[in-house]
């Protein structure tokens, strides 16, 4: 295993997880983190406190429930609370006093399950009729603390005082208990984790660990900084675990399959990361208790913004992302918490068509929940330019001007913005923690050729439309009986008869399969063959090799002829007349057509 922290390769002992290797200044480990971006943003009006009615209940952990409310425990009051979105709140006893209820998950019976830190006992309460049924568990003083559903349908939860991992089945209530490799280990917060193994964080020994929820085997990883104190866990988007080092202010993360681990330090000092969750938007969201903030980090390039809290000693503890799209917490200060992140909108699209070169400009709102402008921001807005329709490859152009403006207002203006080559693009806007949006499709026409006038193109009028596609099909082989049927190819019928020259050449189609995987799209090009039947005005695409299509992917055909330096037409496949296949009725030429892949690897039209 190769540990790494901010960006330099650490060797780890793979033979002793236990070790501990030497720990480094803390300031020494922040110089080293060349990868690190921060930013501190305030909160605005979308940030809404709750105070309980229970003085000094001591909310904990807080997750979504199957009824789409909120659930949290409440510690010190030895209740389970339950908030909806109108902020209604209901609180429940627990049967034994002093439980000191602490880590609540969602089971797969459509209960609540929670540890019972103090009673040593998980507990389950009904969203329904709000009634509780513990079960003890059988070691004695274990301090129960972390819980999650397994994917076996158990409930797994971490023993805190007894170095062990326990499961109870939501069913016949039957409890079991696995140790973990040391003894002197306080297994403390704990996740499904995208392998199927449940991992944990263990402060007692420095280390991250995993269980097989079939085998019951155990390991474990050292965690570089000595001292670090892992606490709270979860899975990202990106298919890592993320997890918490309260003493050490920083955030880790380590690979499921490779075990390579890497830490990212918070940039203020005593922030105490505590509880972990994946946001709305897909970055890592987390409460740092000792300086009142809540923090982000974007899992792409690590860059981590910090956003006050406006209540003074708050405590922000845990923290969950809710139904409704928000960021719910909760705070040692008595409250519940609820933030709902603002969005980007673009207020002014940039238009289309524009000439190469030639400037324009757009506009991006901030706009909250209720759908207004939210005037108080005044950070940064950032644009980055993106091919379409392929959204996963690089652009063929470069955009030119300012990128990065400053709000004013909520609003950002840019203005003589330029793309340097000819082709359909889209522009990402960006903000701090916020959601990126996309632009509506730009499509950029090449430099105007001097002293050429192809007569062709001068015969065009509204009475000569030009060609586009008007039917997409998907053709399969003959399926023989209680055989399943395999696809063959795809059909593009015309509008008109084309030129059999252009219309039948491979090189004028490119067809792309198009894979979302961890909210990242990426694009594979599929090798065509390709036949013209002008009496049907219809093109056959063959894939070539058998390409596999999995469900759900998107391909996208582009009928188009490539650029040609010499050709002083317009680019396109034209008709026996000359005229060029129209790119969506937009006076471009060029035309697609876009196919799904469905269940069971059957592709339809669409």
């Amino acid at each position: 295993m190769n540990s790494h922290r901010g960006g330099r390769t650490i060797p780890a002992d793979r033979s002793r997880p236990g070790l501990r290797p030497a720990a480094e200044p803390l300031e020494s480990r922040r110089l080293l983190s060349g990868l690190q971006l921060s930013q501190i943003f305030p909160l605005n009006s979308n940030f809404n406190e709750n105070q309980l009615d229970t003085g000094g209940a001591g909310p904990k952990m807080i997750t979504s429930g199957p009824d789409g409310n909120l659930w949290f425990t409440e510690g010190l009051a030895s209740q389970i609370g339950m908030t909806d979105a109108a902020d209604n709140v209901q609180e429940f006893a627990t049967p034994t006093v002093g439980s000191l209820p602490y880590g609540i998950a969602a089971g797969p019976d459509g209960n609540l399950w929670f540890t019972e830190a103090g009673a040593g006992r998980i507990g389950v309460i009904n969203p329904a009729t709000g009634k509780i049924t513990e079960f003890p568990a059988p070691t004695p003083g274990s301090a129960p603390h972390g819980i999650v559903a397994g994917p076996d349908g158990d409930l797994w939860f971490t023993e805190f005082a007894a170095n062990r991992i326990g499961e109870i089945d939501p069913t016949t209530h039957v409890i079991k208990e696995f140790p973990t490799l040391s003894a002197s280990s306080a297994p403390e917060d704990i996740a499904a984790g995208p392998d199927g193994r449940l991992w944990f964080t263990d402060p007692g020994t420095n280390t991250v660990g995993s269980i097989n929820p079939t085998t019951h085997d155990i390991v474990e990883f050292a965690i570089p900084t000595a001292g670090s104190t892992p606490w709270g866990i979860t899975t990202g988007q990106d298919g890592n675990l993320w997890f918490t080092e309260t003493a050490a202010d920083q955030i880790g993360m380590i690979n499921p399959t490779s075990h390579e681990l890497w830490e990212y330090p918070v940039p203020i000092a005593s922030s105490q990361p505590y509880s972990i969750t994946t946001g709305p938007d897909g970055d890592l969201w987390f409460t740092e208790p000792g300086v009142n903030m809540i923090g982000i980090l974007d899992t792409t390039n690590h860059s981590i913004t910090e956003t006050s809290i406006p209540p003074v000693n708050s405590e922000p503890i845990g923290i969950a992302t809710g139904p409704d799209g928000n960021v719910w917490m909760t705070e040692g200060f008595n409250s519940i918490a609820v933030f709902t992140p603002d969005s980007l909108v673009v207020t002014s699209q940039p238009p289309s068509p524009v000439d190469t070169g030639v400037g324009f400009g757009l506009t991006v709102s901030v706009s909250t929940a209720e759908g207004r402008i939210d005037t108080g921001y005044n950070g940064p807005v950032t644009l980055v330019l993106i091919s379409s329709p392929d959204l996963g490859s690089e652009p063929n152009g470069a955009l030119g001007g300012t990128l990065t403006v400053a709000a004013r207002g909520g609003v950002a203006t840019f203005s003589e913005l330029t793309i340097d080559r000819a082709g359909t693009y889209k522009i990402v806007a960006s903000a701090g923690q916020m959601v990126a949006v996309l632009t509506s499709s730009v499509a950029v026409a090449p430099p105007a050729t001097v002293g050429v006038q192809p007569t062709t193109v001068a015969q065009q009028s509204l009475f000569d439309p030009p060609p586009t596609i008007v039917a997409e099909k998907v053709l399969y082989y003959r399926k023989l009986r209680g055989q399943p049927r395999h696809l063959r190819g795809f059909e593009l019928d015309f509008s008109q008869a084309m030129d059999a020259a252009d219309a039948g050449q491979a090189a004028n189609y490119t067809m792309t399969q198009i894979l979302e995987l961890h909210r990242r799209r990426y694009s594979v090009p599929v090798d065509l063959r390709v036949t013209y039947d002008a009496t049907a005005r219809s093109v056959t695409l063959t894939p070539v090799g058998h390409p596999t299509f999995p469900h759900g992917a998107h391909l996208v055909v582009i009928a188009r002829r490539p650029p040609s330096a010499i050709n002083v037409f317009p680019d396109g496949i034209a008709d026996a007349r000359g005229v060029s296949l129209d790119g969506d009725n937009q006076g471009i030429s060029g035309d697609d057509a876009n196919f799904v892949i469905a269940p069971k690897g059957s592709a339809i039209s669409r």
